[in-house]
């Protein structure tokens, strides 16, 4: 996985945690493989290349895209997501049309990101890419970003981290909307376990167990990092 919080990232404690993290855990649980396994957290596009190069990966949380659909097995999807491009409030930055957007000198993006991927598509060709988006948060409070390509949840958990102040950023313009999945990659991977997954989590759905994660997280959110999400039929919606 990817360290996006909230939806996955390490707590103060060393443990992997998030929402994501709590929903793959559940989803793993009373299955063959359900001690023999570890979550190891590296850059986005390594994970994408560790997937396209090794078998029985499982990784999350990834946009599902037309790009993407062929080549991993989906397994069920963790949260919706809205893509925004983000300025300083005092910036003055207005956008009306995505045309507008490609016509600033420099807009941060994260390397593998699917933001990064869906600007690519659109012909943008002034994107500035680093490794985690905590960079990019920091480069644009520096003013040394005019904008960045993120979403509200994460803005909000790492300015909090950085002891900064979220609202001297804001959302200039929305550029789509997302389901973010739980994948495995298709390289000589064991079919038995990509069926074994797909079975736990249309029951985890079936249950109410994935439901209840979704409350849980929808108020530990807010209650602590005035994080504000819906729950769109089962899932966190951004």
């Amino acid at each position: 996985t990817v360290m996006e919080p909230p939806s996955s990232y390490i707590s103060e404690q060393g443990v992997p945690t998030g929402y994501a993290v709590d929903i793959f855990n559940l989803l793993v649980k009373n299955t063959d493989f359900e001690n023999d396994y570890t979550i190891e957290f590296v850059p986005e596009a390594r994970v994408l290349n560790i997937a396209d190069q090794k078998s029985n990966i499982v990784f999350f949380a990834f946009s599902r895209t037309a790009l993407r659909e062929d080549k991993y097995h989906w397994i069920g999807a963790v949260a919706t997501k809205k893509w925004q491009a983000y300025a300083l409030k005092h910036s003055n930055i207005h956008i009306d049309s995505i045309e507008q957007l490609k016509q600033f000198p420099m807009i941060g993006v994260v390397r593998g990101d699917v933001r990064e991927e869906w600007l690519i598509d659109q012909g943008f060709v002034n994107l500035v890419s680093v490794t985690q988006h905590e960079q990019n948060v920091k480069l644009l409070l520096m003013g040394r970003l005019p904008i960045i390509a993120f979403e509200n949840q994460g803005l909000t958990f790492i300015t909090r981290k950085l002891n900064e102040d979220a609202s001297v950023i804001k959302p200039i313009f929305t550029l789509n909307k997302a389901n973010n999945y739980i994948a495995m990659s298709k390289k000589q991977t064991d079919m038995k376990m990509v069926k074994e997954l797909k079975a736990r989590y249309l029951a985890i759905k079936k249950n109410g167990a994935l439901h209840a994660l979704s409350v849980k997280w929808q108020s530990e959110l807010e209650n602590t990092y005035k994080i504000q999400s819906e729950i769109d039929g089962d899932l966190l919606s951004f």
